[in-house]
């Protein structure tokens, strides 16, 4: 019953943000942090900012969600006028003073991403991204 509560509350919060963009007509990128079955923050993406995420087990996720340019998508992409509109998310290990990549993925705007690493516990940190999308946002 837990999960479907959550689904529920997931899915109206997609719909409600998902497809609003900002007032100059740029997308908004969002990302939902959970933990197991535990929504434990959400944020709005502003510009190439490692964001923290308190996790249930008291680990400190550290977060970066960056959007590739133009010239990613040619290099990668050459032979489509259109593709998927991307995300990069990378979590790193502050401990130290310079921060670590601990793990990349690469993934659709709006998709599911997955990091089950160690100090995370088990229930493992879950970023649900979506964005809103223009349908001429990436055409060469």
């Amino acid at each position: 019953m837990r999960i479907l509560v959550f689904l529920a509350l997931v899915t109206i919060g997609f719909s409600a943000n998902a497809f609003e963009c900002q007032s100059d007509g740029r997308a908004e990128q969002l990302v939902y942090a959970r933990s197991g079955i535990e929504v434990v923050e959400y944020w709005a993406v502003e510009g190439p900012e490692i964001h923290s995420v308190q996790l249930p087990n008291g680990v400190t996720a550290w977060v970066l969600v960056e959007t590739p340019t133009q010239e990613m998508y040619r290099e990668r992409f050459p032979d489509k006028s259109q593709v998927v509109e991307l995300v990069k998310i990378t979590v790193f290990d502050m401990s130290n003073e310079e921060p670590k990549e601990i793990a990349v993925s690469w993934g659709g705007a709006n998709s599911w991403q997955g990091f089950k690493l160690k100090p995370f516990g088990a229930g493992g940190l879950n970023l649900i991204v979506v964005v809103a999308t223009r349908s001429d946002s990436y055409r060469f």
